[in-house]
C-alpha cells in the first residue's frame, strides 16, 4: 500500500512540476494607442498606432507568423461614429517568436469635419488565435499650432 501511495505522490508532484515550467501565456491585448491629426490646410492627415501583444504565431519552415486584422472606427465631436474609417490585415514573418507587433494606419478628414476633439476605436483580430480586443484614443482637431 505504501508503494501506491509513494507512486500517487510522486505522479502528482512530477505533474505540478511541468504545469508551473509551461509558457506563460500572455492576454491578447492592445495598448499604448497614439492618435493625432496633421493640418494640410484643406484636410486633415490623422495618424494612428498601437501596440498588439498575445497573439498566436505558426511556425513555418524556420519562421514565425502571424496575422492581424483591424479596423478603425470614428466618434465625431457630436458623438456620431464613421465606422471603419480605416482598415487592414497585416501579415507578420519573424526569425523567432515576438511578443508584441505595432499596427499603424492613416486616413484624411476633409474640410467637413469640424474643430474639437474626435476619439479612435481600434478593433482588432488575431487571424490566427481567432481573438479579439479592442482599445481606444481621443484626439483634437484645433487650428492652434
Amino acid at each position: 500500500m505504501t508503494m501506491k501511495l509513494f507512486t500517487f505522490i510522486s505522479l502528482i508532484l512530477i505533474s505540478l512540476y511541468f504545469f508551473s515550467c509551461s509558457e506563460e501565456t500572455t492576454k491578447f491585448e492592445a495598448v499604448n494607442p497614439e492618435a493625432f491629426a496633421f493640418d494640410l490646410s484643406d484636410e486633415w492627415e490623422v495618424n494612428t498606432s498601437v501596440v498588439v501583444k498575445g497573439f498566436k504565431s505558426s511556425e513555418v519552415g524556420q519562421k514565425y507568423a502571424a496575422k492581424i486584422s483591424f479596423t478603425v472606427d470614428l466618434v465625431t465631436p457630436e458623438g456620431v461614429t464613421k465606422a471603419k474609417i480605416a482598415d487592414g490585415i497585416r501579415d507578420f514573418s519573424f526569425d523567432e517568436e515576438k511578443g508584441d507587433v505595432s499596427l499603424d494606419s492613416q486616413f484624411l478628414l476633409d474640410s467637413t469635419y469640424s474643430m474639437g476633439n474626435y476619439k479612435v476605436i481600434f478593433n482588432i483580430k488575431d487571424e490566427i488565435g481567432n481573438q479579439q480586443t479592442k482599445v481606444e484614443k481621443t484626439f483634437e482637431l484645433s487650428d492652434e499650432d
